[in-house]
């Protein structure tokens, strides 16, 4: 991939994973300000329609959430591949690194949080910290190798650049008149 397709894809997923996460969290503030207009008075809660409309969009939010962390994660394995090619593997290595590091304090918090969650542990809810850690990290050495990365798929010849090259080789470099 080249440098400009990643940026194209991590920004995109970017703006997926935002938009899901504004979807989601305005559904779930409203669905939680119906049920406590519904339940006013020391009522039984039961579900309407637009109780069902607010999970609905809650999910799809939660879904394009992931679906954005799903393009940002190619767009990460296109920038390993294409730092990969370059003599300095100094952005190679960095970028795996952050990768590494970002996904394995994620599921650690993930680990943690269902862990203490089902065993009812209280403290279950204290570790969400780690998950804008694990956020930060990506968010981080991406951004630095869309802005002072350089492109490693710049010095590759092209397949019609070589083609013409062996080409020209072939023929002795003579033009015959």
């Amino acid at each position: 991939m080249r440098k400009r397709t990643i940026t194209k894809w991590w920004l995109s997923g970017l703006g997926i994973g935002v938009g899901g996460v504004i979807l989601a969290t305005v559904m779930a503030i409203v669905m939680s300000a119906h049920i406590v207009d519904l339940t006013a008075g020391n009522r039984n809660f039961v579900p309407d329609s637009f109780f069902w409309t607010t999970i609905i969009l809650l999910a799809l939010g939660g879904i394009a959430c992931c679906g954005g962390s799903l393009v940002q994660l190619v767009a990460q394995i296109g920038a390993l591949f294409n730092t990969h090619h370059l003599a300095n593997q100094a952005w190679f290595r960095g970028l795996l690194s952050s990768i590494i590091i970002g996904n394995l304090v994620l599921f650690v918090t993930l680990g943690l949080q269902f862990g203490l969650g089902f065993s009812g542990n209280a403290y279950a809810g204290l570790v969400w910290p780690g998950y804008v850690v694990a956020a930060l990290i990506g968010f981080v050495s991406m951004v630095c190798y869309l802005v002072a990365g350089p492109d490693g798929m710049v010095d590759q010849p092209s397949e019609s650049t070589a083609g013409r090259a062996a080409e020209d080789a072939g023929a002795g470099g003579l033009v015959q008149a």
